[in-house]
C-alpha cells in the first residue's frame, strides 16, 4: 500500500499492470480485506476515484481500480468501422470477463468481490451481476439504474426520441468522432466536466457549439493539475477505444438474450440531484428486478465522486459495513 494516497498526486497510488483477457491492464491496488472494484465512466479514468480509494482504503477495504480497456495505461485495441466481431471486445460480455480475469488474478481463482461503478463503469458492474453473478458479492450504481435485458432491440436513434439528452451518443458512434475529439482533447474535457447546473457536453452534440474559453468547473474537485493529467493520457491513447463503448448498443443486445433480468443481491442506487444524463424525476427509487434495492440522492451533476465527494463516501461507507456484516456477505 502506498504511504501516502495524495488525490493530487497519481503517482501516489499503487499502480500495477497484468495480463488479463489478451491484453495489457493497468490498474491501481490499495489496501487490505474485503476486494471491492471501483469502475469508472466516460471519459474517465481510474483517477475519477482519487478521493473514495483512501477513504475506502482507511475503512479496511482492498480497493481494486482499473482503466478500463480502451481507456489510459489500459490497452485500447482497434475495432475499424464495420467490423463487428473486433468491436465485440468492448461489448459488455467481453467487458465483464476483463474483470472477472483481473479479480483471478488480484485476489485468486474464482474469488468473489463487490463492484461500484460510475456512469458506463455502473452500466458494467451491473452486468457482472448477469455474466459473473457468482464473482459479484454486492453491487453499488452511481447515476445509472439497473436496465434488465431488453426482449427487442431499441437503437440510440429511437431512445433520442424519448430521451433527447442522449443525442450527443449518435454523434458519438460515428467513427470520424475519434479524430475530433482527438484534435481537440482538452476542449472536449473541459466541456464534459461540468458541475451541477453548469453547461454540458450532454446537451452539446458537436464540437462546433462548443465555447472555446470553457473554463475548469469552480464546483468541481478538479485542479489544473488534475485536467492536465486527464488530458496527457487521452493524449497518449486516444478517445478511439472509449468511443466504442457506444457503438456495441447491438451487441450487448444480441450477447444478452436469454439472460436472466432479477438479481439476486444487495444492490445499492446513488443518483444526483442535477445530473443532465439521468435526471432525478426520471429515476425509479424501487426495482420489481432486484431482491434487496435502496437509493440514496446526493446533491451533484454528474461526476458525484469529485462534487458530492464527503456525502458519496459517507453513503459508500455505511452500505458496506452493513453488507459486510451480514452473513450472506461475509468473504
Amino acid at each position: 500500500m502506498s504511504a501516502k494516497m495524495d488525490p493530487q498526486d497519481p503517482a501516489s497510488f499503487t499502480h500495477k499492470f497484468s495480463r488479463v483477457n489478451g491484453i495489457r491492464y493497468h490498474y491501481v491496488d490499495e489496501g487490505t480485506g474485503p476486494v471491492l472494484f471501483l469502475c469508472h465512466g466516460f471519459p474517465d479514468l481510474w483517477f475519477g476515484w482519487r478521493y473514495q480509494i483512501p477513504y475506502l482504503v482507511k475503512k479496511g477495504y482492498r480497493v481494486i481500480v482499473p482503466d478500463l480497456r480502451g481507456f489510459g495505461d489500459t490497452d485500447s485495441p482497434k475495432a475499424a468501422p464495420g467490423d463487428d466481431e473486433a468491436l465485440k471486445q468492448y461489448g459488455f460480455k467481453n467487458l465483464c470477463k476483463d474483470m472477472a480475469e483481473l479479480l483471478d488474478h488480484v485476489a485468486g481463482k474464482g474469488s468473489k468481490a463487490t463492484f461500484i461503478g460510475h456512469d458506463w463503469g455502473a452500466a458494467l458492474v451491473w452486468r457482472m451481476c448477469l455474466w459473473y453473478p457468482e464473482r459479484v458479492l454486492n453491487v453499488a450504481a452511481i447515476c445509472v439504474p439497473y436496465a434488465p435485458p431488453n426482449d427487442e432491440f431499441v437503437s440510440i436513434e429511437q431512445l433520442v426520441k424519448l430521451r433527447p439528452q442522449f443525442k450527443y451518443q449518435i454523434w458519438f458512434k460515428q467513427p470520424s468522432t475519434d479524430a475530433v475529439l482527438d484534435a481537440h482533447t482538452s476542449l472536449i474535457l473541459r466541456s464534459v466536466y461540468r458541475g451541477a447546473g453548469e453547461m454540458s457536453l450532454i446537451v452539446m452534440p458537436s464540437i462546433d457549439k462548443l465555447p472555446k474559453d470553457i473554463r475548469l468547473s469552480p464546483k468541481l474537485k478538479m485542479s489544473p493539475k488534475d485536467m492536465e493529467y486527464y488530458v496527457q493520457q487521452y493524449k497518449k491513447s486516444g478517445f478511439h477505444g472509449p468511443l466504442n463503448f457506444y457503438r456495441t448498443r447491438k451487441i450487448n443486445f444480441e450477447d444478452e438474450k436469454g439472460l436472466p433480468k432479477d438479481l439476486k443481491l444487495n444492490a445499492m442506487l446513488v443518483y444526483a440531484s442535477d445530473d443532465p444524463a439521468f435526471p432525478e424525476k426520471q429515476i425509479k427509487t424501487t426495482s420489481p428486478n432486484i431482491k434487496n434495492f435502496e437509493t440514496h440522492r446526493v446533491e451533484a451533476g454528474h461526476f458525484v465522486q469529485v462534487e458530492g465527494t464527503d456525502h458519496l463516501n459517507a453513503i459508500l461507507g455505511d452500505w458496506l459495513d452493513r453488507a459486510y456484516s451480514s452473513k450472506q456477505s461475509k468473504l
